[in-house]
């Protein structure tokens, strides 16, 4: 499955805007939140166990998120790592998140997670004169 970097996005305001601290979020309740109302439950799927890979989001007892073929027994969200924030704190911004995509894709079809956090620090740096 391709990933969906719009998807990787929307799941970490998602996220950022549910889950509680010291708390956990069930993960089927993230899929009906407005924000990801316009994927399929498999692509949004996808984009947490990668999510969940790269070290952007916590679970319950740390446990990586079992197949969503059974929506009970999947592991609770409990937070965005530091790692996390960092990405989304540089592509939050709808600007900056439509400049990364167009920077990024019109020069190659597809790249990865870090790629994307790069081009947006990049960006965001350069707005800031820094």
């Amino acid at each position: 499955m391709e990933l969906n970097h719009d998807c990787v996005r929307d799941t970490l305001l998602a996220i950022e805007k549910y889950v509680q601290v010291e708390k956990v979020y069930e993960i089927s309740n993230l899929y009906g939140t407005p924000e990801l109302s316009k994927y399929e439950f498999p692509e949004v799927w996808y984009v947490l166990l990668t999510l969940f890979d790269a070290g952007f989001i916590t679970t319950y007892k740390n446990e990586r998120p079992r197949t969503f073929l059974n929506h009970r027994t999947v592991s609770n969200i409990t937070g965005i790592t530091f790692k996390g924030h960092e990405y989304l704190d540089n592509i939050r911004d709808p600007k900056v998140w439509k400049e990364t995509k167009h920077t990024v894709l019109k020069t190659v079809a597809s790249a990865s997670l870090s790629i994307f956090s790069a081009v947006a620090s990049k960006i965001v740096s350069s707005k800031l004169g820094l």
